[in-house]
């Protein structure tokens, strides 16, 4: 048996040690697992200092300076690695640091396939409203790419998540119409999966409009009756109003609660499926944390394995340490 398998993108950020602790505390709930990858920007670093061509001063200087650069951000990198491993340990959470050279979205992605969810920490943007926005170049957020891209989960922390106690699976009657049954019900019991390893509690939350309120609902109830049964839900459906899809969702929202959007990918392009994408969304949106899932994306695990995970999760039972759980388990 084997937990969530958490991959957490890690830099020096307080953002990122935000993130760090979520995903410790992801790993401790289902008696899993939490590994590190440090990814230096190498593309980034060569573009930057790119002088390849003779002129005023040669190309000398660009690269030993390109040099300088790199073995710097390599020392950085091993003492980040360090201060994760501490941060594992001292927490009893079993895991994995690694240090890579590259593309930072093409690494993380890459390695998403051998992991159940990745963790990431983001910096909200000071931005209040698209009004307010003067930087037309804008550079699109690592973590907004990373979750448009990833095959797996990606679950983006902004602030210091003090605790969690539900997951709220935010979902939109226009998704409901266009999208097949077997669709929805897959998404769903996927989030009902992670939340019962978690041991989190959760509820469906559909924004539709009023004429198509009805319908939302059968859809709703005709495709989730399984999942009620093995995941405490409460339903209910959100009429929209006039503000932006952030406002609302941060209004859905409290305290303790992890939203999750679902990622519907078209055209070789992924969005959110409220239409807009998740970098759009982490731009405005004030929440401490929100989690991505691909809608293709399916978490399994059998009703055995989410009752043994509960036992040796739960501070009522003694429980094995993380590295008797680890040994028992398959190896990364």
């Amino acid at each position: 048996m084997s937990g969530l398998k958490v991959l957490l993108g890690l830099d020096g950020s307080a953002e990122c040690m935000y993130a760090a602790e979520f995903a410790c505390k992801l790993a401790r709930r289902s008696a899993g697992s939490a590994d590190a990858v440090h990814v230096v920007d190498t593309p980034l670093l060569r573009d930057f200092l790119i002088c390849d061509h003779q002129g005023f001063i040669g190309s000398g200087p660009y690269m030993t300076a390109r040099d300088e650069m790199k073995r710097s951000l390599d020392q950085i990198g091993g003492i980040l690695l360090e201060a994760f491993e501490a941060h594992t340990t001292a927490r009893r959470v079993l895991g994995e640091s690694f240090h890579v050279e590259g593309n930072p979205v093409r690494e993380i992605t890459r390695l998403a396939d051998n992991y159940d969810i990745i963790v990431l920490g983001h910096k909200q943007s000071v931005l209040a409203s698209r009004d307010q926005d003067r930087r037309k170049f804008r550079r699109p957020s690592l973590a907004g790419l990373i979750s448009t891209y990833s095959p797996c989960p990606v679950l983006v922390v902004q602030e210091m998540f003090a605790t969690l106690e539900r997951v709220v699976i935010t979902i939109c009657g226009h998704w409901l119409e266009e999208t097949s049954l077997g669709v929805i019900r897959s998404f769903g019991e996927s989030l009902a999966s992670f939340a019962a390893l978690c041991g989190l509690s959760g509820r469906f939350c559909c924004w539709t409009e009023e004429r198509k309120y009805k319908k939302a609902e059968q859809v709703l109830l005709e495709t989730f009756p399984d999942i009620s049964e093995s995941l405490e839900t409460s339903l209910e459906l959100v009429r929209p109003n006039e503000t932006l899809v952030w406002e609302q969702l941060e209004s859905t929202i409290s305290a303790g609660e992890l939203p999750v959007l679902p990622v519907v990918s078209t055209n070789n392009h992924a969005i959110t499926a409220f239409g807009v994408n998740a970098d759009e969304l982490l731009k405005y949106c004030s929440l401490p944390a929100i989690l991505f899932w691909p809608v293709s994306y399916r978490l399994e695990h059998t009703a055995e394995d989410i009752d043994w995970r509960r036992r040796v999760a739960s501070p009522a039972v003694p429980c094995a340490t993380p590295k008797s759980i680890r040994e028992s388990t398959s190896p990364l």
